[in-house]
């Protein structure tokens, strides 16, 4: 990855990305391990019965990073879940240290926009492996931070007589605690901070503060009985307050006072109305400002009513646009912009007849525009026809089903285009054929659209031993997968 750019294609995969990526970048990172297997959260996850309200407060600091219409797409590629806790926190490992999701992308979007490229030992930051000292020091926090969190942020905070209840509401305050500029793990969103010469600092700084927190959450999940009825608590007391409420986007209509509050570096929005004020996230403000623009023009009659309000939305936001710096805000702008812009096109387009369409008709024709550059994006998709190609004739021997066929095309396709496969609901059923044969199938697929020399990497034997029935129970060795049955079976050929 010593070639990655840091540009927004790459910053938005950090963003949405489902899977927990092991970035690599030198044979000696390859066997450290600052936390143990037992207790990284994928494995407690998978071992333990986590309470629901538990795993809704963890996913904090994420659920505004996915879009209604992202989720939306999720859900049709086979995800099941809820949009608020679709993304967990921590989905990226450096030098066997984690790094929060959220974070690690308000770090890198900070980087996209700046007069003044941040560096570190006098080196431009322009590629991801340009930050590899401070990965390093990073790492070297997180593991000060993970081992020493009980003696540092839980034990000095301990009568001498304090009994299991009185741990079990320190570590419930550290990750439910906001402190001002300080630890939190709700706003635990931070830029890159840098000195007079704008070189990057306090690496160890920040990789000690999520080493506790992710400390922290491995006690948690690994005690959930213990700690439910304190997040339940927590958690409701939240929604009685959201229900006494009126709808956000009710709030955010008519006359209101906003103001750009950076406190957390990618900020939020404190919006005043009347006497109330309410905070929102960039994403959430203008997901449902854009919400009310579109429900507002929907509801005009003309075509020139129609063109003029959009005109005039899209004039406000170019106005925001150039009174603004903050590269998070410029992107939601930029976005909302373009989205407003199509929609002309889809006005014109509705009245060409001199027929004017109901909101309905919109909908649909946005709808028809859409699966129209799908299938065309289809027909010429070189990635699609060489899976299906090497797949068809299992369908045609009826090995696989319509159903199994289509999923499995689209789960190789997924991966193909994004780098990640889908979780699926179900599993793929092969009907008994030879597995060295259905393998080598896969692996083919795989050199078509990755470097023939590649080794097959462990995500994809993974994700086969995981969906597909015929490798169900194949055996598959993870630490030393390239020698395990399952590889042997996708890398020999038969006659």
């Amino acid at each position: 990855m010593s070639g990655q750019k840091i540009n927004i294609e790459f910053i938005e995969s950090i963003r949405t990305s489902l899977s927990l990526k092991n970035w690599i970048y030198d044979n000696s990172d390859r066997k450290v391990e600052i936390v143990s297997e037992e207790l990284t959260h994928s494995h407690l996850f998978k071992n333990f019965n986590i309470d629901l309200d538990i795993l809704e407060y963890y996913c904090i600091p994420t659920r505004d990073l996915l879009s209604e219409k992202e989720f939306q797409e999720l859900v049709k590629s086979g995800f099941v879940g809820k949009q608020e806790t679709a993304l967990y926190p921590y989905s990226n490992i450096i030098y066997g240290a984690y790094y929060s999701r959220s974070d690690l992308y308000m770090k890198l979007l900070g980087l996209t926009n700046e007069e003044r490229p941040k560096k570190i030992n006098g080196i431009e930051i322009n590629y991801f492996s340009d930050l590899i000292p401070y990965f390093k020091e990073y790492a070297t926090g997180f593991e000060d931070g993970f081992n020493n969190f009980d003696e540092t942020q839980i034990k000095p905070y301990l009568t001498l007589l304090a009994e299991k209840e009185d741990y079990i509401n320190k570590v419930f305050d550290f990750v439910t605690k906001n402190i001002f500029l300080g630890n939190s793990w709700a706003y635990s969103r931070k830029g890159f901070v840098t000195n007079q010469n704008d070189e990057i600092i306090k690496a160890f700084e920040n990789g000690q503060e999520q080493g506790y927190f992710y400390k922290a959450w491995s006690i948690i999940f690994s005690n959930s009985v213990l700690f439910a009825n304190l997040f339940k608590e927590l958690v409701k007391s939240q929604k009685n307050i959201d229900s006494c409420q009126i709808n956000d986007n009710e709030f955010l209509k008519g006359k209101i006072k906003l103001k750009f509050v950076p406190q957390y570096d990618d900020g939020y929005y404190e919006v005043t109305k009347g006497d109330e004020k309410r905070k929102f996230s960039l994403i959430k403000y203008f997901e449902i400002c854009l919400g009310n623009s579109t429900a507002f023009i929907d509801c005009l009659k003309s075509k020139e009513d129609k063109i003029k309000a959009t005109n005039n939305a899209i004039f406000d936001l170019q106005k925001d646009h150039y009174d603004n710096d903050h590269p998070e805000i410029l992107r939601l702008i930029e976005k909302n912009i373009n989205y407003l812009k199509n929609s002309i096109t889809c006005i014109e387009s509705n009245f060409k007849e001199g027929v004017q369409h109901q909101h309905n008709d919109l909908q649909e024709l946005k709808e028809n525009k859409t699966n129209a550059i799908i299938e065309l994006e289809t027909e010429n998709d070189l990635v699609l026809s060489t899976i299906e190609d090497w797949l068809y004739e299992f369908k045609d021997e009826n090995v696989l089903l319509e159903k199994d066929y289509k999923t499995l095309v689209e789960a190789l396709k997924q991966y193909f285009d994004i780098g990640e496969f889908p979780k699926l609901k179900y599993k793929i059923k092969v009907k008994k054929i030879n597995k060295k044969r259905f393998g080598w199938a896969l692996n083919e697929i795989f050199r078509a659209n990755k470097d023939n020399n590649e080794k097959l990497p462990m995500e994809y034997l993974e994700f086969a031993s995981e969906y597909i029935s015929i490798f169900k129970n194949v055996s598959f060795d993870k630490i030393d997968y390239l020698k395990s049955n399952l590889y042997k079976y996708f890398t020999t050929k038969i006659n």
